[in-house]
């Protein structure tokens, strides 16, 4: 409140909270996944069906195999229905820190890059950073989660839990 500076007082706080500082983010180009064709067939257009990802039913046409027939709501229609599944934009992938080579401010960096990268090209992403594991999850948190783990990684390149 003194704007002029007249009456100096000092007084030092107890701070209870942690700070959170990011790695610096690298001026990267926009890099694709790198995915492979297998049998003609990209994995961003799916292999095969998950049953995690159940979307619906619609009416039964024929052309998708049997286990897919949705017993209960075709008794409930009175009409042979079939489970339709939502098909991820790409695959789940788990970015490995032991891989990324350099020193470990510049590995962070990369890191950084290529989990926000990926999150927005709507790939579930992954985090292995020594012994500690973060599964790729589809979770509006799991970006958050991954940025902390990366800004809290020790000098040994190891996360911290917490």
């Amino acid at each position: 409140g003194d704007l002029l500076g007249l009456c100096r007082k000092e007084k030092t706080l107890s701070f209870e909270r942690d700070i959170v500082v990011f790695p610096r983010l690298l001026p990267l180009r926009d890099l694709e996944p790198p995915f492979r064709d297998y049998f003609g067939i990209h994995p961003a257009k799916g292999i095969i069906e998950d049953p995690a990802w159940y979307e619906g039913t619609r009416e039964y046409s024929g052309n998708k195999p049997a286990r897919n027939i949705h017993w209960k709501a075709s008794a409930r229609t009175d009409r042979l229905q079939t489970k339709e599944f939502t098909l991820p934009a790409m695959p789940p992938l788990v970015l490995d820190m032991a891989r990324v080579p350099g020193p470990l401010e510049g590995r962070l960096s990369i890191l950084t890059f290529w989990v926000l990268a990926l999150f927005r090209k709507g790939v579930p992403v992954g985090l292995k950073m020594g012994e500690i594991l973060y599964p790729p999850v589809h979770s509006p948190h799991q970006k958050h989660l991954l940025l902390r783990a990366l800004a809290l990684c020790g000098h040994e390149g190891e996360a911290h839990e917490g």
